[in-house]
């Protein structure tokens, strides 16, 4: 146990520290103790600051200009956004920020860009950075400027981690990119998955589920394939929100367009999948048939964990930039299935979690946090811990002169379905026979 005098001790040498233990990170909620003070808490991955561009690349017909100077605009550089050629960047010299010519460069590349693409663009979306942030630079009189000029339309969003208000700036951009949806008079008997920057699994019985019921359409953005299609999400009659960073969205088009919404986060609960199912009853009025998958997924779980009990799993849990979920909600879960939670790599907010930190501080002992956003923090890249099974963003780190397996979760993200519960099962069984095989 750690006396007070001992973690008094602790807190005052934080800013040498980015390594603590569970009961540590636990007594700084209780205590309303900062552990994070001397550092910015902006996650170790750059994807997990933005997502913006996925979001904007998800509208279909459009392709996104990125606005920032060189050391900002690498970041497009560095994903498989650019493969498909739907993704500019303008880098902006010293110069042309400071006295402002970068509003006209900005609006010679729109049109330079719509002239050269083959496939004409109907929407372009603006991303703007942290430094046009400072600078207040007025994109949307630029947007202003060229209305008239070219047929598409535009649309400005931000990329602003650290200049940026304290909401993330996911929050601005799901409510932007939704206020485009049209406003239906009539509703279809239809669901949106809103605020998630992947759709469904394949294999999620969701949608199937839905449809036996009388649904007739379960969308998300991705899915569509023309821009009109995308307007019409408008018209449906549910949303079903899949993480916090969209709900101020979500209230917004329920009070704007009159469609509601129900929360449902990523879970490898079987529980929270099923009471899903019992709110999309109530709320729009038919029958939902899962008992059957739901006694199925009830009972893999329940042999998983007994099998927990003679060969037991060590994991390191992190921030998972797929599905929003943030690592400590994730590792109760996880822990809950009788794995053991060694690591969790937080990204130093502990705001809103103390439910799930008191948790795991009672049963889960051993844990050690490592705080993303401390420079210290990389050396874990060069010698991470040893686990059997490393989730979330930045398990690739485990690949590092170590043996660790890692789930992949940008190829797979975990859902509110009980197909994200076998699947996790599946896959942390099938790395457990590989390594007994070898």
């Amino acid at each position: 146990m750690i006396c007070e005098k001992d973690f008094e001790a602790g807190a005052r040498n934080m800013s040498t520290r980015s390594i603590f233990s569970i009961e540590e990170v636990y007594q700084s909620i209780k205590e309303e103790k900062n552990l994070t003070e001397s550092h910015l808490g902006v996650p170790g991955n750059s994807k997990g600051c933005g997502g913006i561009i996925d979001i904007a690349l998800m509208i279909p017909e459009s392709v996104v200009l990125f606005v920032a100077p060189l050391g900002c605009a690498r970041h497009v550089t560095t994903h498989s956004w650019q493969r498909d050629g739907r993704v500019f960047a303008l880098a902006l010299d010293e110069a042309e920020v400071v006295i402002g010519a970068h509003l006209n460069t900005i609006e010679q590349a729109i049109l330079e860009i719509y002239d050269d693409c083959r496939n004409k663009p109907k929407l372009l979306t603006i991303c703007g950075s942290c430094i046009d942030r400072l600078m207040a630079s007025d994109f949307e009189m630029v947007a202003d400027r060229l209305y008239g000029q070219m047929p598409g339309r535009i649309l400005v969003i931000w990329m602003d981690p650290v200049v940026g208000r304290k909401e993330h700036c996911q929050v601005r951009c799901w409510d932007k990119v939704y206020s485009m949806w049209r406003t239906g008079e009539k509703k279809n008997l239809s669901v949106n998955l809103i605020g998630r920057l992947y759709p469904l699994a394949q294999n999620s019985e969701l949608p199937q589920l839905l449809k036996k019921a009388g649904v007739e359409n379960v969308k998300h953005m991705a899915e569509c394939e023309t821009l009109e299609e995308f307007y019409e999400m408008g018209d449906a009659s549910l949303n079903i929100l899949g993480s916090n960073l969209g709900e101020k969205a979500a209230k917004k088009l329920q009070k704007t367009k009159g469609i509601p919404y129900i929360k449902c986060q990523p879970t490898l609960s079987v529980e929270k999948v099923h009471n899903m199912y019992r709110q999309l009853e109530d709320i729009l009025k038919i029958k939902i048939c899962d008992e059957e998958i739901y006694r199925f997924t009830k009972k893999e779980v329940e042999r998983f964990k007994n099998e927990r009990k003679n060969n037991p799993v060590h994991m390191a849990i992190g921030e998972a930039y797929a599905s929003h979920e943030d690592a400590f909600s994730m590792a109760k879960e996880i822990a809950e299935l009788g794995i053991s939670v060694d690591w969790i790599y937080s990204d130093g907010k502990f705001s809103g979690k103390a439910e799930q930190i008191t948790w795991l501080y009672e049963n889960q002992k051993n844990a050690k946090i490592l705080l993303l956003s401390h420079p210290g923090s990389r050396k874990m890249m060069l010698d991470p811990p040893e686990v059997d099974v490393a989730w979330g963003m930045n398990e690739k780190w485990f690949l590092k002169k170590k043996n660790n397996h890692w789930i992949d979760v940008e190829s797979r993200p975990i859902d509110c379905d009980y197909a994200s519960v076998l699947w996790f099962i599946n896959v942390v069984e099938n790395e457990l026979k590989r390594r007994k095989d070898k």
